[in-house]
């Protein structure tokens, strides 16, 4: 092979692997994104599922704690939330 022709090959080598490294780029970020959205959604829910958890625990013995009941648009708030992440198998306890 002379100069010019090892030249050009060296050149394509070098393409493909920056392809190939813009690939891998492109991979790794959409799998960071797919992995930080579960993490956040996880959160999210767990977070709600202790809230209400709490706040509805809290209304089991009324006349020993001296709690006061929910208003009603507090239920309704923290239901549909719950609502929107149940899991049936493990929320029907």
């Amino acid at each position: 092979m002379d100069e010019r022709s090892q030249f050009l090959a060296d050149a394509a080598a070098q393409r493909r692997d920056r392809e190939l490294q813009r690939i891998n780029n492109d991979i790794a970020i959409k799998l960071q994104s797919l992995a930080r959205g579960y993490l956040a959604r996880h959160k999210f829910v767990t977070g709600v599922r202790c809230t209400i958890s709490d706040k509805f625990s809290q209304f089991t013995d009324l006349e020993k704690s001296g709690k006061t009941l929910l208003s009603n648009d507090e239920v309704l708030k923290w239901s549909r939330l719950f609502l929107r992440i149940k899991r049936l198998p493990e929320d029907n306890e």
